[in-house]
């Protein structure tokens, strides 16, 4: 059983993606069926989606951290040296 689907899209949008597809030799319904395809397949968008601002946060926080890391000279820790002090926290909460 078919069913069918209505977008609204800019017109410019439209005839610019037509041309790719034509030139993929698919029109446009084909290319829309993939996608959904594909999402079906991935269970999800079928490409990367980012969020820069998100990125440059955490490139931001992950730079403080660092910085406080040098100035309390902990920067050259190693894992063991670290999880010493987490165990030691937790016990001083109890």
């Amino acid at each position: 059983m078919n069913t069918m689907l209505q977008v609204r899209i800019d017109e410019d949008l439209k005839i610019q993606a037509t041309m790719v597809y034509e030139q993929l030799g698919i029109d446009l319904s084909t290319a829309v069926r993939m996608f959904l395809k594909k999402s079906v397949a991935v269970n999800g968008v079928p490409f990367e989606l980012k969020n820069d601002s998100s990125l440059d946060k955490a490139i931001a926080a992950a730079n403080s951290m660092r910085a406080r890391s040098e100035e309390k000279h902990n920067d050259e820790m190693d894992l063991d040296e670290i999880n010493a002090i987490i165990k030691k926290a937790r016990s001083e909460k109890k």
